[in-house]
């Protein structure tokens, strides 16, 4: 398994700067099953990165932002600022400051 066919790299196509690039992890087996092993600094980093954040699916209409700002109020108190960014159909991450 890999990016790999043939002689070709999949990755060589990618036109992303390194900086920007997110760290390819092989993939190794255990149990005959497929799995990636990331370093731990990255698995934290990572939790660092959404300790703040949840995710929401609204199912039916989407209310408006201001009666999702009240119900967020009602259930985590008022004052709390949070963002609210888009992620795909009916579904938002909610971004909470510390």
């Amino acid at each position: 398994m890999g990016s790999e066919i043939g002689n070709y790299n999949w990755k060589d196509l990618s036109s992303i700067p390194k900086e920007h690039m997110v760290p390819h992890f092989p993939l190794k087996e255990s149990n005959g099953l497929p799995r990636i092993v990331m370093p731990e600094d990255v698995h934290e980093e990572g939790m660092r990165l959404w300790e703040t954040a949840l995710i929401a699916q609204f199912v039916g209409r989407i209310p408006n932002f201001s009666a999702f700002q009240k119900a967020i109020n009602l259930m985590w108190g008022d004052g709390k600022e949070f963002e609210l960014r888009p992620a795909g159909k009916n579904l938002f991450v909610i971004v909470f400051d510390n």
